[in-house]
């Protein structure tokens, strides 16, 4: 009798650890899926804001870019306009250098060292240097058609475009 006794303690002893085991297994198999689980939502969600984030810095972008077409169309003291209808490049003289030279000075760009009225009607290197700040300013209207990240100092199609935007008479109060 004490044999079958001992054999059944036996049996029973292993059911437990078994059971032990399997309900072990269970429980750790269930909190590795709890947290494996969330991690892969985190990472996730991690890509969602990033995407989100850079939406948000093209809109402040843009925002700032139409905040410094106000803020100049505001500092403009007269009802100045000119309508920017030719490519202009280094080298060029003319009314359109010096209207570009206006533009620019109102765009805070361009300073005679000496206050006087502007004159100027030759693009030379320091007119070069303010058209570069220009299109370095309005890069994502001026530059990122191009894939360009800075500027060629060449009053182009989206140069002129954007001086128009800001400048142009139709555009004048």
């Amino acid at each position: 009798m004490q044999f079958v006794y001992s054999r059944l303690s036996l049996i029973w002893l292993f059911s437990m650890k078994a059971r032990h085991f399997l309900i072990t297994g269970i429980l750790l198999t269930s909190v590795l899926c709890f947290l494996v689980y969330p991690l892969g939502l985190v990472g996730a969600q991690a890509v969602d804001k990033s995407a989100l984030i850079a939406q948000l810095l093209a809109e402040i972008q843009i925002l700032q870019e139409r905040l410094q077409v106000l803020q100049a169309q505001q500092r403009a003291t007269s009802n100045w306009c000119h309508d920017f209808n030719t490519n202009l490049r280094f080298g060029d003289s003319g009314s359109g250098i010096t209207s570009l030279i206006e533009a620019l000075t109102y765009e805070n760009l361009f300073t005679y060292n000496t206050g006087a009225p502007i004159t100027g009607t030759q693009f030379d290197e320091s007119v070069l240097s303010a058209v570069i700040s220009f299109q370095e300013k309005y890069t994502s209207a001026v530059l990122a058609p191009y894939g360009l990240t800075k500027g060629t100092g060449f009053v182009g199609p989206t140069t002129r475009a954007k001086l128009n935007a800001i400048y142009g008479c139709a555009f004048a109060i």
